[in-house]
């Protein structure tokens, strides 16, 4: 299967804008992140891994191949409930007397 440039391209800037889209999202950074870490929440990372379990719980392994695009759409889907997931965690803890 022939991808386009941009395909390519996006694929390759994918992590970056992950933890860009985290950082904006009101997480604390620390140190610099590793390439298998997408984001860092409250000093929680979520990592690659995290986020293609999740990703495979929604995909139907009997039905058809989402394409490229679909695949990284719905991935930065799953990343973003994940940061949002983390930050209700720390809303919830801060809440509790």
């Amino acid at each position: 299967m022939k991808h386009s440039w941009g395909v390519k391209r996006a694929v390759a800037w994918l992590p970056l804008a992950a933890m860009v889209f985290a950082a904006s999202a009101g997480c604390k950074q620390g140190s610099a992140a590793r390439a298998d870490v997408w984001a860092v929440v409250n000093g929680k990372e979520i990592k690659r891994e995290e986020v293609d379990k999740y990703y495979r719980t929604r995909v139907n392994p009997e039905g058809q191949e989402p394409s490229l695009e679909e695949s990284l759409s719905q991935k930065l889907n799953v990343l973003d409930e994940l940061i949002y997931n983390e930050i209700l965690l720390e809303k919830g803890q801060e809440a509790e007397p």
